[in-house]
């Protein structure tokens, strides 16, 4: 039961972590430049600051090579670069917990 808790908690920060990286990658071309930038109100500074509270940051740096190869391998199963990483995540944690 432990490890079902464990296994579900870091799926929920995985996730928070992949969704809010790929949000950034996705909008890189239509954000506008810096000087475009809107100022952001302190009721949304602080319901930025509460989700991300809620989530826990995991940074994977591949080789560009293999960023790569994800980013495509994603795209053509029609998926974000999050989702392909979090089922795949998923699945091998389920592998191993049936082991």
């Amino acid at each position: 039961m432990a490890k079902l808790y464990l296994l579900i908690t870091f799926h929920v920060f995985v996730l928070c972590s992949i969704a809010s990286q790929a949000t950034f990658w996705s909008t890189q071309k239509m954000m506008p430049d810096k000087g475009d930038k809107m100022a952001s109100t302190e009721a949304q500074k602080r319901a930025v600051k509460k989700a991300q509270a809620k989530c826990d940051a995991i940074m994977l740096r591949p080789p560009k090579e293999e960023g790569a190869a994800i980013r495509a391998a994603a795209f053509a199963a029609g998926q974000s670069t999050q989702q392909y990483v979090l089922q795949a995540a998923r699945e091998r944690m389920e592998r191993e917990a049936g082991e």
